[in-house]
């Protein structure tokens, strides 16, 4: 190879060695209330004298998640969890501070600087708890706890404690078979009467299929 060609080929290199488009990395802080992470890119870097070093974090990257109309789902990411980071076309600055289109204030493309983390990944050797069934699944992988929606209709949920109308919410709810079956054929001890009363004449109302807290 000419010395010209070296000149052009590592002049090259060098350029998009900092053109960035998409990268692994791992999560080193996360805030999810302003919804911003530092990420630890999982690539190193090659250096003119052959050596590698460790590409820098990544600081406060905007966290992708569903938000629309004022409803939001977010991740709960932390530190260690692996992600999926791109990184923009242009400069983010202006636009990621006023949430409205800007002029970027620099000629800056596809740096470092402007990442954007848009969701997770598994490496090869990791698994989801759950079947390849074709249904939508939310839960945790360790604890077991998961919320089904599967393709028929149906909603099932598994988990320890299922709080409705509030976070705190200590009120049991009564299992409506049992206690339908229990109306039916409770009996009292009475002062005055021979003994012991029948069950009631009536059935009492079947358990709901369709319900609603208030």
């Amino acid at each position: 190879m000419s010395e010209a060609a070296k000149f052009f080929d590592g002049m090259m290199g060098e350029a998009f060695s900092e053109l960035h488009t998409c990268m692994l990395g791992r999560i080193k802080s996360f805030n999810g209330t302003t919804m911003q992470a530092d990420v630890i890119p999982l690539f190193k870097r090659k250096l003119a004298d052959g050596r590698e070093e460790p590409m820098p974090v990544i600081s406060q990257a905007p966290v992708m998640f569903l938000y629309a109309n004022g409803f939001f789902v977010r991740p709960p990411l932390k530190p260690g969890d692996l992600v999926v980071v791109v990184f923009a076309e242009r400069e983010l600055d202006s636009v990621v501070l006023s949430g409205s289109a800007q002029s970027p204030s620099s000629n800056r493309q596809h740096g470092l600087e402007d990442a954007i983390v848009i969701g997770g990944w598994l490496p090869f050797s990791g698994s989801l708890p759950v079947p390849d069934d074709g249904d939508l699944y939310i839960g945790h992988k360790s604890n077991g706890v998961r919320v089904k929606i599967t393709q028929a209709g149906e909603v099932h949920i598994k988990a320890n404690k299922v709080s409705l109308g509030d976070f705190d919410a200590s009120e049991g709810v009564s299992l409506g078979d049992s206690l339908k079956s229990w109306l039916d054929n409770h009996k009292h001890y009475c002062t005055g009467c021979a003994g012991i009363t029948k069950p009631p004449s009536t059935s009492s109302p079947a358990p709901s299929q369709v319900v609603k807290t208030v």
